[in-house]
C-alpha cells in the first residue's frame, strides 16, 4: 500500500513540476514576469486579462459546466493571440 502512494506522490509532484514550467514559459513569452504562475489566483487573472484584455473574465471561470466551454475559448484566443490559428489550441 505504501508503494503505491509513492508512486502518486512521485506522479503528481512531476505533473505539478510539468505545469509549473509551462505556465512560467507562457508567462516569459507574453512578456509578463514568469513568478506570477506561482501566484495561484493572480496567475489565472493574468492569463484572462492576457488573451482576453480583462481580467474581469476570471469570473466567469467559477461557473460549473460554463467554465468549460469558457477555458476551450481562452485556448482558442490564446493560441490566435500568438499568431497560430484558432483551432491549434
Amino acid at each position: 500500500m505504501q508503494e503505491f502512494s509513492n508512486i502518486f506522490l512521485t506522479g503528481g509532484f512531476i505533473i505539478s513540476l510539468i505545469s509549473i514550467i509551462a505556465w512560467w514559459q507562457l508567462f516569459k513569452k507574453a512578456h509578463l514576469k514568469g513568478w506570477y504562475a506561482l501566484i495561484p489566483i493572480y496567475n489565472i487573472y493574468s492569463f484572462c486579462k492576457m488573451v482576453t484584455s480583462s481580467g474581469w473574465t476570471m469570473l466567469i471561470a467559477l461557473i460549473p459546466f460554463i467554465n468549460i466551454i469558457f477555458i476551450i475559448y481562452l485556448l482558442m484566443r490564446l493560441s490566435y493571440a500568438f499568431g497560430q490559428s484558432r483551432y491549434i489550441g
